[in-house]
């Protein structure tokens, strides 16, 4: 940065820069103007989604806490539907290694394969060298075959680091994602923000970052910063806290400082595209830059980018509903903007109202990224309309029926408050006292009144007013309810219900629904798998040998590749596992009637059979714990400890290799039906939950 400010003992600038060249002040304001026009583009879609977040709770106008009108809230029950059923549990991360041509002697064939190793063996015992060819080909193939298992092990190293990453978390990893699809089915996009701390490194999302000391030694230094210049008054709060904190970071035996990948999840409100935005995708295709907003106290500024920007900034405060709006008050903030300019590939922060740039504009700390932005959103309803990327959301789609729904249960709420008893009387039957304790008078009350005559009929002195009566047909909702289900992909009994439909009315809805889910849940997964993609790449490219071991055991293997290696992905593919799998129990069946004919068909692997089994079941299982090579089945195991009878006719061990199944068997059940398919003999729907 230029000088021109002060600059504290604790490195921190302050007061205005002066001699900032007039091209860098330019700069500096032309890239706040584009930033607003953007923010200007996209504010109609910007104020959607703040309007949707705020209908999800807040459904009536002018509603309040101690609201009493009538309100059905069947969006809420949506949303958290959606979230349930999209992630269901954290993702499986697959990092294998990419298929390639490893071999260039070999064929490939067992054959070829063979016939050398004869060869070799009989070399061997005539005591004659092999020939140049036999010695080419095994060599090839031993190097291809190490090469192979090098990259498995690789592939493995980087599984296991990633499932540490996701554990290792501020937030929890899955708590974050569910909160990033229920902000897709609300705003209509989410973000991921993809994010390595170095030691000591501040950030201005402190949300995201790691658990460590980082943020205290900045606060520390930005007390110090105002104490060193009288910023600060000697018997101030500030004083005592800058006290505390010293002493306790000197007490602590063991600093806590890390490093490594995280994940942070912006709002959608703060991640403004340019306006030549084209779609809302991973890379941001037709953009040049995209924008994170932070909205920064002086004092978060000073922790997070060293600089003391005083007053020379544009205050702004927080509205309710999100927005902001520039303001002259003493709690102002100050909107700061860092800029991922692809086109230059720098990374600017700027202060709006501030000359200079907060940091030395530079290539952005994760420029080998394939997508460059750091950014992956997550949209769900994307449709083709020109000029505009950012769809519709759910709680939008669904907005005029549940406001419809809410006037028609106010409606007959009033109708019913209406239709209370009323009783009429002839004016001057009652004196006033009498009225009011006729109408106060608790059941099985004895009112005494003054008005009436002796032998006067109190019937016929008070008589009731017939009213219309409620009507259910003027406030049915069924209609609108059934329109919800078709505009969102959901069944009567997915809102909290059915309405009477029959069993194969609600399996075929049931078996509707699943399919729309299935598509939003490979949505997710390849969302996840790009995000895994990503994380591989700055995992490879940062993460050292040594911190790899430490995580992952002294059998890692880490290699050293270069950035044009990580982002082709030449060695290694990587891929999120599903999230959530509604046809679970359909691969299951499947499984379960093609198994009998899979374990008859010659070179089936034992190992893969055992290990898809085992992942269909649960993928957090590990296979490799389950499974060891060589070993007999243990129906096999367990016969062979069989205690002999001695008798030929009744002993398993004397009969052969057929053994004990050469009696007879009276078990003839095939097994029940799966939950997604009937059994062979019925016709009974299935009602999947």
């Amino acid at each position: 940065m230029y000088g021109g400010a002060e600059e504290s003992n604790n490195g921190i600038q302050r007061g205005e820069p002066t001699d900032v060249p007039e091209e860098r002040k330019a700069l500096v304001a032309s890239l706040c103007d584009e930033v607003k026009q953007d923010k200007e583009r996209w504010g109609p879609a910007f104020k959607r989604m703040r309007a949707d977040m705020k209908f999800v709770r807040h459904q009536l106008a002018g509603e309040t806490d101690e609201d009493e009108r009538a309100k059905a809230n069947i969006i809420q029950r949506h949303v958290k539907q959606r979230v349930a059923s999209l992630y269901a549990k954290n993702p499986t991360f697959i990092a294998k290694r990419r298929r390639t041509l490893d071999f260039t002697i070999w064929d490939g064939k067992k054959a070829t394969l063979e016939k050398a190793a004869m060869e070799l063996q009989g070399a061997m015992q005539t005591g004659m060298p092999p020939s140049p060819e036999t010695v080419a080909l095994m060599q090839d193939v031993q190097q291809g075959i190490q090469k192979r298992a090098m990259l498995d092990r690789v592939g493995k190293t980087l599984e296991v680091l990633l499932d540490y990453v996701i554990d290792e978390q501020p937030v929890p990893f899955k708590s974050q994602c569910k909160q990033l699809v229920r902000r897709s089915v609300t705003c209509s996009v989410g973000y991921v923000k993809l994010a390595f701390q170095r030691q000591l490194t501040k950030r201005p999302d402190i949300e995201a970052s790691l658990k460590d000391i980082t943020d205290r030694l900045a606060n520390v230094e930005r007390l110090t910063a105002d104490a060193a210049d009288n910023k600060i008054e000697p018997n101030s709060a500030e004083v005592e806290r800058l006290r505390l904190t010293r002493d306790n970071l000197q007490r602590e035996l063991d600093v806590v400082v890390r490093e490594g990948l995280v994940f942070d999840f912006p709002s959608p409100l703060r991640v403004i595209p340019d306006r030549d935005c084209m779609m809302l995708a991973p890379g941001f295709p037709g953009c040049r830059r995209v924008t994170e907003e932070f909205l920064l106290t002086c004092d978060q500024i000073m922790e997070t980018y060293g600089v003391d920007v005083g007053e020379i900034y544009t205050g702004y405060k927080e509205l309710a509903n999100g927005a902001v709006q520039k303001s002259n008050q003493d709690s102002k903030k100050a909107l700061v903007y860092e800029i991922y300019d692809r086109k230059d590939g720098l990374l600017y922060v700027v202060c709006e109202g501030y000359p200079d740039f907060l940091v030395e504009p530079s290539p952005p700390p994760l420029p080998y990224l394939e997508t460059f932005f750091p950014f992956l959103p997550l949209v769900f309803n994307a449709m083709e309309e020109e000029n505009e990327v950012y769809p519709e959301s759910d709680v939008r789609l669904l907005r005029p029926l549940q406001r419809e729904i809410n006037r028609k249960y106010e409606a007959v709420r009033q109708h019913r408050i209406a239709n209370r008893p009323l009783y009429v009387a002839k004016e001057g039957t009652f004196e006033e006292d009498d009225a009011k304790a006729i109408a106060k008078a608790d059941a099985h009350d004895v009112v005494q009144v003054k008005g009436l005559t002796e032998n006067q009929d109190v019937n016929k002195a008070v008589q009731s007013l017939d009213k219309v009566g409620v009507d259910p047909n003027l406030y049915e909702t069924g209609t609108d309810i059934a329109l919800m289900q078709l505009i969102v992909g959901a069944q009567e009994a997915n809102l909290g219900g059915t309405g009477g439909d029959s069993a194969t009315e609600s399996s075929i809805a049931e078996n509707s629904r699943l399919t729309t889910v299935a598509s939003e849940i490979d949505d997710l997964d390849d969302f996840l798998s790009i995000l895994a993609r990503l994380s591989g790449q700055v995992l490879l490219r940062e993460m050292s040998e040594e911190i790899v071991r430490q995580v992952c055991g002294p059998g890692a293997v880490w290699p050293t590749l270069t950035n044009q290696q990580i982002a082709e992905e030449l060695y290694l593919e990587i891929q999120a596992g599903s999230s959530g799998r509604p046809n679970k129990e359909r691969d299951l069946a499947n499984f379960e009637r093609v198994a009998p004919t899979m374990v008859q068909i010659p070179g089936i692997n034992p190992e893969w059979f055992a290990k898809y089994l085992i992942q269909l079941l649960d993928n957090t299982i590990d296979w490799e714990e389950a499974v060891t090579a060589g070993l007999p089945a243990i129906v096999s195991m367990n016969r062979m400890t069989q205690p002999g009878t001695g008798d030929p006719a009744t002993d398993p061990n004397a009969q052969g290799v057929q053994g004990g199944e050469n009696q007879p068997n009276d078990d003839t059940s095939t097994g029940g039906p799966q939950a997604a398919l009937p059994a062979p003999d019925t016709a009974q729907p299935n009602v999947m939950a």
